[in-house]
């Protein structure tokens, strides 16, 4: 086996797969470990003929080995070298970093995956979006999607889908930064989306899996301490989807996601449920134990037409305006909705001002010079306005009072 010797300035993980005809992924963790190579190797219990292989790289291209418990990493191994003797002696196609090689025989047959693209997938999106603007998000997914507040200024948004439409990552309610769980017919996993309004990037992209299996190779050590075990889990990588989303989401317990993330399947799960600070109801619908109109406290909004939706998003602004919404808004939302009595005295004495400039203009004798027309067609005008605000005063006070009585009913 060829050495690299070149100096060690740092560590980085490259990701790399292997997908091969038949595949038993202990046999893959023995070959790593007989390599001395620092490894990771994920699957799905379905799947185990197609795995995710991580490995720590230096900038020459050599892999991370370990020889003994206490010490620290060397160069090893290479990437190229390792690509090529795992696709020989598993007849592969492996592929890591920029490296590829495929040594799978021409009559191979692989296995026969069921296809489940429409098994549903329920999902809870959490995030700071307004919640007027969620009936607009019903209404371009289609579909009944349900709303509660869990504080800190945040919303969690959840509905149902399919296998086929889910994309982790792309939210639904098109929040950034985001947070969403998937409960999906063989997996729970969670996408974090940590970039800001800015733009998206791909490090802004954090994915968990609870249902993944994991083994970590720790080089040529064979029975490796628990203390060596989560060294190695954190080089790798581990460490740092709780503590990114912790860090853009102040109000989550870094460690309790941290020990969510440790904890393999449905308790994982539930873990991180609690974490992100929502109630057991939204486990219970994430569960499917519920539907979405049946989560206490959440309010419902159907899948639906646009004018609908504007309808619905209106009402909310009327009655729960948004404490970053523009300052007009909130100034004319109190003087037509809780203080209405000040849009009816704008309004009365625009009435008067516009009634008067009307009067004067035509008593003026004529020839009526251009200035007292003028007078005349803005004093239409206000009187006009006025009774235009007190209709639309009214009309709109009669709206908030009805999506009032519908929540509290």
């Amino acid at each position: 086996m060829a050495a690299n010797n070149a100096p060690v300035a740092r560590w980085r993980v490259q990701e790399g797969a292997m997908v091969a005809p038949q595949l038993n992924p202990d046999d893959l963790c023995d070959q790593l470990h007989e390599f001395n190579v620092v490894a990771e190797v994920d699957w799905f219990k379905q799947t185990p003929h197609l795995v995710g292989i991580n490995v720590l790289v230096n900038k020459a291209g050599g892999v991370a080995a370990l020889d003994d418990e206490d010490g620290a990493y060397r160069a090893g191994i290479t990437t190229e070298e390792l690509t090529k003797r795992l696709a020989e002696e598993f007849y592969a196609e492996v592929t890591i970093g920029e490296h590829t090689a495929n040594h799978i025989k021409e009559d191979a047959v692989f296995p026969n995956v069921p296809d489940s693209g429409s098994e549903e997938v329920r999902v809870c999106e959490v995030s700071a979006i307004p919640e007027a603007s969620v009936p607009f998000c019903a209404a371009a997914e289609s579909k009944d999607m349900g709303c509660l507040d869990i504080g800190a200024d945040m919303r969690a948004v959840f509905y149902s889908t399919t296998l086929e439409q889910v994309r982790e990552g792309i939210m639904a309610t098109l929040e950034s930064p985001c947070i969403a769980l998937y409960a999906k017919p063989h997996d729970f996993s969670m996408a974090s989306v940590v970039a800001d309004d800015k733009g998206f990037y791909p490090e802004s992209l954090l994915l968990h899996s609870w249902m993944l299996n994991t083994r970590m190779i720790t080089g040529a050590v064979s029975s490796p301490s628990e203390k060596l075990r989560l060294r190695v889990r954190a080089d790798l990588g581990h460490g740092h989807v709780a503590e990114q989303t912790a860090e853009v989401f102040d109000y989550i317990d870094e460690k309790q996601l941290l020990d969510a993330t440790r904890t393999f399947g449905r308790d994982g799960f539930m873990q991180a449920i609690k974490a992100l600070g929502l109630p057991s109801e939204i486990a219970a619908f994430l569960f499917g134990h519920i539907g979405v109109g049946s989560v206490p406290g959440a309010r419902l909004y159907p899948a639906q037409g646009w004018t609908e939706a504007f309808g619905q998003s209106m009402d909310i602004k009327l009655t729960e305006p948004e404490p970053a919404g523009s300052l007009f808004w909130r100034i004319y939302r109190k003087a037509t909705i809780d203080k209405p009595w000040i849009a009816r005295g704008i309004a009365i004495a625009e009435s008067i001002t516009g009634t008067i400039l009307a009067t004067a203009a035509f008593r003026e004798k004529k020839p009526r010079t251009g200035w007292t027309k003028l007078g005349g067609a803005l004093g239409i005008f206000l009187v006009v306005d006025a009774i235009a605000q007190i209709s639309l005063a009214q009309y709109l006070s009669g709206r908030a009072k009805r999506h009032r009585a519908q929540r509290e009913n």
